[in-house]
């Protein structure tokens, strides 16, 4: 079914028929269903059924607090993503909608490089695992786990996290968190350099991923095809699968992915002299990374900049991108330092607190 009319069609039920019987859970469960495929198409949903909040029971209240966290968080709005999620975690809410909250807390607290308070949370949503019914919602709680874990270059960890994942999946025959696994992993071997393994389960991550229709997932892996082309100098493929889903990652809307691509696209571009198309990307990356915060986006579309103004033979602006990039790359080495000081600090109070 096409997802922009399953949206749609919850929103029209919303607007005309309103919801009657067995209250509001199925519909804000429907939206749930949906939150990753389609981000304009959720919110949209999200502010029909607002109408009825009134009306919602409290574990109605409770979910509907937690998409809309969800859907401020891919927005980029982090203090209102905080405020939804405060108020779950401070509420009667089940253990199922703490745990989902903590996790996303933790996901919200790491963007904002607030690693401490990131990992306490992380810790906490983990900790609720065994006792929560939702069995999708603990897969999201070993999702943001890996991710994190990756992201802080705690790779051995990632991994454990990602074979948990796997095997919750199998057991659960769910092939999203199949998928989700499965390009955790495939990260984690990028990351190492393992090329070889990488493509392998590049071939058995886009089968599982395109059987389970996972949206965001699936707009990840032309990038990660063009990176394994451009290892192996197939330039010509690498910018055909760059070019192509630019377009599907800007319908998508969401800003790190957009500004993801366009970075590599800048890249691939500068690397056979298109330097104009190279510089109005790395631009738009840049300031899109700067409006969210995103340290990592924007070293590198600085240091593109400071490659394409040098080839260029603009000295003065060479300089300036390259300075910009010196100080994001040593905010970034000093960043992934506190990750890992920050764990560590995070294991000490929560072994002082048991």
């Amino acid at each position: 079914m096409n997802v922009k009319k399953l949206i749609s069609g919850i929103a029209l039920y919303l607007l005309t028929k309103g919801l009657i019987g067995a209250g509001y859970y199925n519909d804000l469960k429907a939206i749930e269903s949906q939150r990753i495929k389609d981000l304009s198409g959720t919110k949209q949903s999200l502010q029909e059924i607002s109408k009825y909040k009134s009306e919602f029971s409290d574990s109605e209240k409770h979910l509907y607090w937690l998409l809309m966290a969800h859907s401020a968080t891919m927005e980029s709005d982090f203090a209102e993503a905080e405020r939804l999620l405060l108020k779950i975690i401070n509420s009667d809410a089940d253990i199922d909608y703490k745990g989902r909250a903590h996790s996303v807390f933790a996901a919200v607290l790491q963007l904002q490089g607030e690693y401490v308070r990131s990992y306490l949370h992380l810790d906490k949503a983990l900790r609720h695992v065994p006792r929560m019914d939702n069995e999708e919602y603990k897969a999201n709680i070993l999702q943001n786990a890996v991710s994190f874990y990756n992201d802080s270059g705690m790779f051995d960890y990632a991994m454990d996290h990602a074979r948990r994942l796997l095997k919750l999946g199998v057991q659960r025959k769910d092939l999203s968190n199949q998928c989700q696994a499965h390009f955790e992993m495939m990260f984690i071997e990028l990351s190492a350099n393992k090329y070889e393994l990488a493509e392998d389960r590049l071939t058995k991550t886009d089968n599982i991923c395109n059987k389970a229709n996972e949206t965001l997932f699936l707009l990840h892996l032309p990038n990660v095809r063009a990176d394994l082309a451009i290892q192996k100098g197939d330039t010509s493929r690498a910018r055909k699968l760059l070019e192509e889903n630019y377009t599907e990652v800007k319908k998508y809307g969401w800003k790190i992915l957009s500004a993801s691509t366009e970075i590599k696209l800048a890249n691939l571009y500068s690397k056979i002299d298109e330097f104009k198309e190279a510089e109005k990307l790395a631009l738009k990356a840049l300031k899109a990374s700067e409006e969210i915060g995103d340290i990592k986006r924007a070293k590198g579309a600085t240091e593109i900049l400071a490659n394409i103004y040098s080839e260029l033979g603009e000295k003065d602006k060479a300089i300036k991108y390259f300075l910009m990039y010196m100080e994001l790359e040593k905010r970034l080495s000093a960043s992934s330092r506190q990750r890992k000081l920050s764990y560590d600090q995070a294991r000490q109070w929560l072994r002082v607190e048991q």
